[in-house]
């Protein structure tokens, strides 16, 4: 039988929920560096102490941003996706990826290329791991190639999808289509992976 949850730990999780909504708002609209936490807590109509109480830094919230982009790839893990065309859907999968890193904004991107902002997120790479999951079951039914492993294809194509990130963000210009320009890019970097002969 499912516990149910206590007033007290309902509100917890709602104070919670809207301290990293006000936040990641103001991140979006001012950029990371122009948001206090003293605006963050006034935003979610919370004490300072309150806010640390849940996150115990600003780049702690912000790092909750990168640790939820993870459902942006749930549906890559439904029952039946390797049953799909290989193509389509590593050319989807980068498509998502694109559209993640859009909403989050450039800002975020130029954050995770400092190293001392790189612990805030260690651990979060979950979304890569299903990529692999996926390049792992197209080996194994013969529809990737396996002159390389699972593991290295997905380093190869992620350092290939953050390459366009990256040009985006040296670009940094509003008719620049992030998702057109990494479906194309892409589409070019998986044909060696779907190139089965041995």
């Amino acid at each position: 039988m499912e516990k149910k949850m206590t007033k007290r730990a309902l509100q917890a999780q709602e104070t919670k929920q809207k301290i990293y909504r006000c936040g990641t708002e103001l991140f979006r609209k001012h950029g990371y560096q122009n948001v206090s936490v003293e605006q963050i807590a006034q935003a979610a109509g919370v004490g300072i102490g309150t806010l640390y109480h849940y996150y115990p830094s600003k780049a702690d919230l912000y790092g909750e941003m990168f640790i939820r982009a993870d459902d942006f790839f749930c549906a890559f893990e439904e029952p039946g996706v390797l049953e799909q065309p290989p193509e389509e859907v590593l050319l989807e999968y980068f498509r998502q990826y694109a559209r993640l890193n859009e909403g989050m904004g450039m800002e975020y991107v130029q954050l995770l290329a400092i190293p001392k902002n790189r612990e805030i997120f260690q651990g979060n790479e979950n979304f890569e791991l299903i990529l692999e999951k996926l390049l792992a079951g197209y080996q194994s039914d013969g529809r990737a190639s396996r002159r390389r492993t699972a593991a290295q294809w997905r380093g190869y194509l992620m350092t290939c999808a953050r390459g366009v990130v990256f040009d985006w963000v040296i670009h940094n210009a509003p008719d620049y289509d992030l998702t057109a320009w990494m479906d194309f890019v892409m589409g070019e970097v998986i044909k060696p992976l779907l190139q089965t002969e041995e």
